[in-house]
Formats: structure tokens, sequence, C-alpha cells
């Protein structure tokens, strides 16, 4: 499904501004077999991903990205800082957009130190999961385990993509955190039924960590992915105000495990770098 929208653009070093306002398509909602898993759905920000990926096969489209690094003579980076609609289960209670800066690492968007991450591949931002855990639980699998066959940063995947083994440890953690849940609601709960989430609930539940391989040795990123985002806010929906659902998918066997973008707001995304962005305004 396409859908239309309008953003706020600055242009050379200009705030965006209503009055800089364009038009673009956008991919909301897509089934398909030639993506990660068959007759799945994925929807997110398309287009800043490797123009080899680039489809339909044989005269692909030239990514979003692509062009306009090519037109305007940019470098070939960009910075992503991707924004929660809402973290409240009342429904929307703010409108915090996010940026993507093409052809810099700005660094107004960051505090604190950024980490730099090798790439072992020339088609995926990909990266190394050297451990996870659920609050203080390590998930405990090899290294091989966690990147079955590889990890990759995905802006396109609003949910992450976990191996089987470590997706049932990493859910029957989450779960085993919430007080009187039935065996019968469990099961609603992995199949991505809504369920209700109080904030006090939202409050206790423990943070998903994820640790990287950092380029330089005697580092290692280590980042959270917060309650209300792996039990991601339908309260947009009629009927559902103060539900969620759980945006942490089992990956098929020998397919990708992705990072969507529920792990990757709150963090600068820049290619191959990473670090802990500014609240989102």
């Amino acid at each position: 499904m396409v859908a239309f929208f309008v953003d706020r653009v600055g242009i050379g070093g200009q705030p965006a501004t209503f009055d800089n306002s364009v038009s673009f398509g956008g991919i909301i909602n897509i089934t398909s077999e030639q993506f990660f898993s068959r007759e799945k759905s994925f929807d997110g920000i398309f287009g800043l991903a490797f123009s080899g990926l680039a489809g339909p096969p044989g005269n692909p489209i030239t990514p979003y990205f692509t062009t306009l690094v090519t037109a305007a003579s940019l470098p070939n980076m960009f910075t992503l800082q991707v924004c929660e609609v809402s973290q409240g289960t009342d429904g929307i209670s703010e409108d915090r957009g996010g940026n993507l800066v093409v052809g810099a690492a700005d660094a107004t968007l960051q505090v604190g130190e950024s980490y730099a991450v090798n790439t072992t591949n020339t088609a995926f931002f990909t990266v190394t999961l050297t451990a996870m855990a659920v609050g203080t639980t390590l998930i405990d699998v090899a290294c091989t385990v966690l990147n079955s066959p590889q990890t990759i940063v995905d802006s396109g995947s609003t949910n992450t993509y976990l191996p089987g083994e470590v997706y049932d440890l990493v859910t029957d953690a989450i779960l085993d955190a919430i007080p009187g849940l039935a065996a019968n609601e469990r099961k609603l709960v992995l199949a991505g039924n809504p369920f209700t989430a109080s904030e006090e609930l939202m409050a206790v539940m423990p943070n998903v960590v994820f640790k990287l391989q950092a380029a330089d040795a005697d580092k290692e990123l280590t980042l959270e992915m917060f309650p209300w985002q792996y039990f991601r806010s339908v309260a947009h929906i009629k009927g559902f105000e103060g539900n969620r659902v759980l945006s942490l998918t089992r990956g098929p066997c020998g397919q990708y495990v992705i990072l969507g973008t529920n792990l990757l707001s709150g963090y600068v995304n820049i290619p191959v770098n990473w670090g802990v962005f500014r609240p989102c305004l």
C-alpha cells in the first residue's frame, strides 16, 4: 500500500518549516515473497539501503537516498533519528518528529560519545550482536546463534526479528515479568493480539539489552529497548485505546536477524556509527 505524506524540509542549513513542505510517497504496508519472510507485512522508512537492493530485478528504481546524494553532489552518508509517536497508553500524546539529514553526520542531534561499528556486508548495514539480556537475565546462547546468519539494521522494518531460539528466551523472560499472565493470555500476546497495558505495568517491565561489537576492540556499544518499544501502542486505532502489541517477531530459520525501528528509536544511526540522540522534539 502506498500513501502520500507531507513533510517539512530544510535546505542548505535552513530550518525545516511548513513553508518548505514537500509531498512524497511512502510504502506503509507491503506483503511479498521477495522480502525477508513470506506473507509478512513490512512498513517503515524506505529508500535508505544500498542501491544494490533496489527492485524490481532487471529495472531497479534508484533509492531516495542515492537520488539526493547524486543530484546535490553530497557525501555518501546520512543521519537518521527515529522518534516514537507516543509513549503513553492514552493515545497520541505529542507530535515528536524525527530527522533525516542527508550528506552529513549531524552532531547537534547527538549527546555523548559515538561508536564506530564495522559492517561485514556490502548489501546491508550489518552489525555483530555480542550479547543480549532481558533486564539482568542474560540470554545464554552462542554469538553464532545471536547472529544467525547475520544481523542487519533496517529502517524499513518496524519490528525487530530474532532467531527462533533467541526469540523464545527473550519473550519468555518478558512475559514472565507480567504479574498473573495466564497461559492462554501468553499465547494471545505472542500471536500479536492487542492487550491492555497500564502505565504502571510499563514502568516495572524490564528493558531488552543489545550489545554490539564496536570497531575499537576495547569498546562495546550497549543499546536498550524499552517496554514501550517492544510493546507498541495501538492507541491510535479506535477501540484499542490503552492497548499494546508485541513488536518482537520470530524470524524465519536461516534468514537475517533484523534490528528494526523499535530499537533504532533513541539512537543515532549513521550507517556505520552509533550514538545516543538528544530527546526527540
